[in-house]
């Protein structure tokens, strides 16, 4: 983007995207099943990514801590301008927070 706007002699757009993201216990479990959901959804999702041809599961971010989750988005953000962090928490409020923590500047 930002070569075809310099080419261009236009100011680059603000590129961005979501990455999934999963922190704590069953991190791993909850990025699979959310990814594979998305794989389904219907033919330009299913088309996308067999495109990718990627394993299920390494479409976004798990990580038990900090530390991998900070170490997952670096290639998003030097791909992009904003990642924006899609929490994938578990089903209570301290799964919520553990993501938000981990994943914050």
């Amino acid at each position: 983007m930002h070569e075809g706007a310099q080419d261009a002699g236009v100011a680059p757009p603000v590129t961005a995207l979501y990455v999934r993201v999963a922190v704590g216990p069953r991190a791993s479990q909850r990025l699979r099943a959310e990814e594979a959901r998305y794989r389904t959804i219907n033919d330009g999702h299913r088309r996308h990514f067999d495109a990718m041809d990627v394993p299920l599961g390494s479409v976004g971010v798990a990580a038990p801590a900090r530390p991998g989750v900070l170490d997952g988005l670096r290639p998003y953000r030097s791909a992009v301008d904003l990642p924006i962090v899609r929490v994938l928490a578990a089903a209570n409020a301290l799964s919520l927070v553990a993501v938000a923590e981990a994943a914050g500047p």
